[in-house]
């Protein structure tokens, strides 16, 4: 398998080239910081010859091989463009711990590519201050790159935001072309059967996911408010981030998202 790292890439001037009809592609369009140079050479030891890949996190992939070591210098092999068919924001709540960092590693392995983190009324974890926020949002974004980079996506997850309940329901209602899929156990609706993203449209996918105390029946209110399709995923009860998986493993296969 080969590896995948985090680079600059430099977006106007590979366009130049690509628009020139330019075939040979310079290694100076790829730049690695010290620590992705250091993890190549001195953690996964590759040698001349190897052959890794380099992403730049917004859709472009590299596949390059080295041909020096000291310093490292590489061959422009392949370069690809992945598009994004469709948005898929996943909704989840404040956890705690070791099952928040599950769920966000569970959304960027199966798809998300965009994240909303929401302090819903029944949350135990409380992000309390802007402090807190901004401290968070950070280790979460760091998440979200190392699990991008583990399961080799070319594009990472946005973090939209943290927000309460007030100000996800305008985030949300700001979103254009969307079906929003809430998770629920109440529901009678199957997710395979209960909202329109097997269609061409909507643009965008919203996969809602309450904490582990559940969704309160206010917020049940004002998500169908938004036109939101209230579905269960299972006969039994999931954890937050179990249903993360199993709801964007469905999203994705009625979609036919690539």
């Amino acid at each position: 398998m080969h590896e995948v790292y985090c680079g600059k890439i430099d977006a106007q001037r590979l366009t130049e080239l690509e628009q020139a009809q330019i075939q040979c592609m310079p290694s100076s369009l790829v730049e690695l910081d010290a620590s992705e140079i250091s993890h190549i050479l001195k953690v996964k030891r590759h040698q001349v010859g190897d052959t890794i890949e380099v992403v730049d996190g917004e859709g472009v992939r590299f596949k390059l091989n080295i041909t020096n070591t000291t310093p490292l210098s590489f061959q422009v092999l392949e370069v690809v463009h992945e598009v994004l068919t469709r948005r898929v924001v996943v909704v989840i709540p404040l956890l705690k711990g070791d099952r928040m960092i599950q769920a966000v590693e569970n959304a960027v392995e199966l798809g998300a590519t965009d994240i909303i983190f929401w302090q819903s009324d029944r949350s135990i974890a409380k992000w309390a201050d802007e402090k807190t926020v901004r401290k968070s949002i950070e280790k979460m974004h760091n998440l979200v790159v190392k699990s991008s980079k583990q399961s080799r996506r070319a594009y990472f997850p946005v973090i939209l935001g943290a927000f309460n309940n007030k100000k996800l329901f305008v985030q949300l209602d700001a979103i254009t072309d969307k079906q929003i899929v809430v998770l629920h156990e109440s529901a009678t609706k199957h997710i395979g059967n209960c909202g329109s993203f097997e269609l061409a449209d909507p643009e965008v996918v919203v996969l809602v996911v309450g904490p582990e105390g559940g969704i309160t029946d206010g917020e049940l209110q004002d998500f169908q408010k938004l036109r939101a399709a209230v579905c269960k995923i299972s006969s039994n009860v999931l954890r937050s981030a179990t249903a993360i998986s199993a709801g964007l493993a469905v999203i994705y296969n009625l979609s036919k998202i690539d």
